[in-house]
């Protein structure tokens, strides 16, 4: 199962929005599956920090990146 939060940064900045989605995808995890993976998808890319955060907490990160997606971690 993967699980995945797409959260808006257009009246949010990036870190904000990865902390709200990190509390979510937790407890989603807790609740239906604990093997579950986690992705986050922005619209704006973050910075290092929190894409080393990411990486830490083993949950991928997408953002818009032109037409399409790009993957961080």
């Amino acid at each position: 199962m993967v699980l995945v939060e797409v959260k808006p940064t257009e009246k949010m900045l990036p870190k904000y929005a990865i902390r709200i989605a990190i509390g979510q995808l937790l407890e989603y995890r807790h609740v239906l599956d604990s093997a579950a993976e986690l992705e986050i998808v922005l619209r704006t890319e973050p910075d290092a920090i929190h894409v080393g955060l990411l990486k830490a907490l083993g949950i991928r990160l997408w953002y818009k990146k032109g037409e399409g997606f790009a993957r961080l971690t």
